[in-house]
């Protein structure tokens, strides 16, 4: 009869036949123990018990020398991928101007291809990390369909399908409810789920299927207020022990389980400070691609036992949960595709490759690299890898971040004004470049903002494009803060209230989707061209595109016709197909098109996040000041460096300085319409455009650089704040407005006690209360609606706080006047206006 002792007495001498060391066969013999006592406790005899176990242990052998060798095969392919990346740099114009370091230099432009791994760069040919992980979000959400309008984000983060959730979880777990749309939505997921394990794997990475896994998100808080104790007695009944086990498949025993649940405790209420013990874990390392199950450790015997568990503890609602999944899946993918199953070691391989290149160039070469690698590529590579991340339940940090997006919703109100023509220009602009018809996809603009906004969110969605404002709460302040998914959840309801209200989510959602849309439309159009005659041929070779993969595109992939007024030739349908290259083919054209439609509509990058804070935290004092000093900074940074970095692409002087030239002008007149516009919205006529000054302010307030424009040219700007200010930033304005409100009475009644002088004290606080509300009331600043606000609301109640407003305004009125040229078409303290404004200055 075959005993265990037989088995373990083979293989030791087998193994020891085959050259393994003692350590190595006392580890396979003893997940061989285990397994066989995990069947014993199921009630198997001890026969049966090990011949499961050992075709356990020998499949588990098998998949890890399958496993290695495919990931060795990755690292390879990813380093000869690098090699050719790096060597692109050799014929790359780098300019300080745009922030690349030392101009001119091929150390810099070496060291910069090694960036444009992390973040897409038009001087490179090839996909980054930053794409790669949006393309993939897009193919998984594609997958739900019509279903993600039934159970996704409405007005203003609104939970749409809320009555359908819990029965989303019933049947994920196989339980039939009679719910039909939390039935579309569960299939969809469970599709989800296996299509992100398969993207993981193909791409290098090591996971095992799971049969209708529910993540969990939990809540550290939460964790921490019911304590250790109650924690783990909830767990202990609701986790399913026979598939909850180690990443190798060995079971836990039940001696075991208790110390495991403290552990997993420990951890979540570290936020992952307390890593959970290596050994007994088996490869929690460095190595992404071969995580295994380490993040989806805990299974639940049932629905109810996962709905219990999340009331008690979880984090968000059960959409919250599966998005958040699905966004940590992306950014896992993405990594292993750009960086290897081991992103830490190829890292230090990209940077090995930069050096040895920089120093065949000379010492000062191999130095401008090594500044590049150190101010750039370190530090926008620990902010992909999440390794310094802000703690979710700081105060301060959730102070810094929500008093951010507040400071969003009061001054932002009106950021259309500039949005809105800009993004057409730029569009224009970056079409020239690519040899496009300069305002195609405008009709697509108009359908998607007014006409039919719901089907184009459904066939953007089909199509891969994901549009954000579906699956979270908040997105299109974006653009220029990077704020817009931290803290507290009101402050972000807030936020995204006023944006939707001020129409830029909505501006932003239609302009990106009508790029996208014309482009799938303008490849279906020139379906009958080949490769050498398309005049956006250059385009296609920036992201790798080859006249093979424009004919294998073009012959396998029909048109989409979703409605009569829709032709598309969507990249998402080649995975319809059967070639072999299909992932690689649509990671090339849905990138391209996807970062393309990022170019005409800009938003904050981390490269400029990361050139003006580096990698600091919001919840650190040095990094509450940085982020102060960095909000409405990031965006014109990246402005700066996006738009510099693609008229670059141009393969001559003249087309260069032709695209500058071109998106110069034209920002400039962006600028002038955005200042009148906002002159107009403030109740004063239109400045006078006869001088140098307008010129340069109208200059600078293209590009979302108004702030600049307001001090460069009057000393001060619209928000009262001059040029110290302004490099300050609007945190610690706000927070020196405050206590100027709180205890400025205190300091004056001081300083007045304290003279000689018979002036008498008088309180300030009434009037500099409704100054501070004025300035930092959500929304007090929307477009159509701050004039009103402030001559029904504000000017009262000054008339009533300050004896002195009458005087003021009249002092006011006289030097805008004197000082700018423009009177007021709706005066300060007036009911209603004398007048409409008046164009003739």
């Amino acid at each position: 009869m075959f005993t265990p002792q037989d088995f373990v007495t083979c293989v030791r001498e087998n193994l020891q036949k085959r050259g393994f060391k003692k350590a190595r066969i006392d580890e396979i013999t003893g997940a061989f123990e285990a397994r066989a006592e995990g069947y014993r406790q199921q009630g198997m005899d001890g026969t049966t018990a090990s011949t499961l176990a050992m075709r356990d242990t020998f499949d588990n052998i098998t998949r890890d020398v399958q496993e290695r060798i495919k990931r060795t095969a990755k690292m390879l392919s990813v380093q000869a991928s690098n090699n050719e990346r790096i060597a692109q740099g050799l014929n790359v114009t780098t300019s300080t101007f745009l922030m690349d370091g030392k101009p001119g230099s091929k150390g810099t432009a070496l060291a910069r291809a090694a960036v444009s791994l992390i973040e897409d760069d038009p001087r490179f040919s090839g996909l980054s990390y930053s794409t790669q992980r949006e393309l993939t979000r897009g193919q998984l959400y594609a997958i739900f369909g019509d279903v993600i309008d039934k159970i996704g984000k409405g007005a203003f983060g609104r939970q749409k399908g809320k009555a359908h959730l819990p029965n989303v979880i019933r049947e994920v777990k196989g339980e039939r409810t009679g719910d039909m749309v939390a039935k579309e939505f569960a299939d969809a997921w469970l599709k989800v789920q296996d299509l992100a394990v398969d993207l993981f794997n193909q791409a290098g990475g090591s996971m095992r299927r799971l049969d209708r896994y529910i993540p969990q998100s939990q809540n550290a808080v939460k964790i921490m207020r019911a304590g250790e104790g109650k924690w783990v007695d909830a767990h202990m009944n609701a986790v399913d022990w026979n598939n909850t086990r180690w990443p190798d498949g060995t079971m836990i025993r039940p001696e075991q389980r208790l110390d495991v649940l403290k552990q997993v405790y420990s951890t979540l209420v570290s936020d992952g400070a307390n890593k959970i013990d290596a050994k007994a874990f088996r490869g929690r390392g460095r190595a992404v691609g071969n995580m295994l199950e380490n993040h989806r450790f805990l299974h639940y015997k049932d629905a109810q036992s996962w709905l219990d568990i999340h009331e008690q503890f979880g984090d968000g609602n059960v959409f919250d949960v599966f998005i958040r999944h699905i966004d940590d899946m992306a950014h896992r993918i993405a990594l292993v595709e750009t960086f290897g199953p081991n992103p830490e070691m190829t890292k230090m391989n990209v940077a090995a490759i930069v050096r040895k290149q920089a120093a065949a160039e000379g010492p000062k070469a191999q130095a401008d690299a090594e500044a590049v690698l150190k101010n750039k590529f370190d530090p926008m590579f620990e902010t992909i890898m999440r390794d310094n991340p802000m703690d979710p339940n700081s105060l301060l940090g959730n102070l810094v971040t929500g008093t951010s997006n507040i400071l969003t919703a009061a001054q932002l109100g009106s950021a259309s004004f500039l949005a809105i023509p800009g993004d057409f220009m730029q569009t224009a602009a970056v079409r020239a470049l690519n040899n496009m018809g300069l305002f195609d996809g405008v009709g697509y603009y108009v359908k998607t903002l007014a006409s039919d906004p719901a089907f184009m969110k459904q066939i953007s969605t089909q199509s891969g494009f994901v549009m954000d404002e579906v699956v979270m709460s908040t997105y299109a302040q974006t653009r220029f803060t990077g704020l817009a998914t931290q803290g507290p959840q009101i402050s972000r309801r807030v936020s995204e209230a006023v944006m939707r209200l001020s129409l830029l989510s909505g501006h932003t959602r239609s302009a990106r989707w009508a790029v996208q849309s014309e482009f799938m439309g303008l490849m279906n159009r020139s379906r009958g061209t080949a490769f050498q005659d398309l005049p956006f041929r250059q385009v296609m070779e920036r992201y790798g595109i080859t006249a093979d993969e424009w004919d294998a595109m073009r012959n396998n992939v029909g048109t989409w016709t979703p409605r009569k007024d829709v032709a598309f030739m969507r990249p998402i349908d080649i995975l319809q197909t059967d070639m072999p290259n299909r992932q690689s083919l649509y990671n090339k054209f849905q990138g391209m098109i996807f970062e393309e439609s990022r170019k005409m509509v800009p938003e904050a990058t981390v490269e400029g996040a990361v050139t003006l804070k580096d990698t600091t935290r919001p919840d650190t004092l040095v990094g509450a000041l940085l982020y102060s000093f960095a909000m409405y900074k990031n965006f014109p940074v990246s402005f700066a460096m996006i738009y510099g970095r693609l008229g670059m692409t141009s393969r001559t002087v003249k087309g260069r300085l032709s695209f500058y030239a071109g998106l110069g002008a034209a920002m400039t007149l962006v600028g002038a319409l955005g200042t009148q516009m906002r002159e107009i919205s403030r109740g004063r006529d239109p400045l006078p455009m006869d001088n140098a000054a307008f010129i340069g302010k109208a200059f600078l307030s293209g590009g979302a650089l108004s702030i600049y424009g307001d001090f460069l040219f009057s000393g001060i700007n619209e928000f009262g704040r001059g040029p110290q200010d302004i490099v300050a930033g609007p945190l610690i304005g706000f927070l020196g407005d405050t206590t100027d409100l709180v205890l400025g009475d205190v300091f004056q009644w001081a300083d007045t006690v304290g003279s000689l002088s018979d002036k008498e004290f008088e309180s300030s606080t009434a009037a500099k209360a409704v100054e501070w509300a004025k300035r930092y009331t959500p929304g007090s600043s929307l477009w159509w609606a701050r004039l009103a606000l402030e001559r029904q609301v504000f000017d009262r109640l000054q008339e009533i706080a300050d004896p002195n407003a009458y005087r003021k305004r009249q002092s006011n009125m006289r030097k805008q006047e004197s000082e700018k040229g423009n009177s007021y078409w709706w005066a300060p303290g007036q009911r209603t206006p004398d007048r409409a404004p008046q164009f003739g200055g």
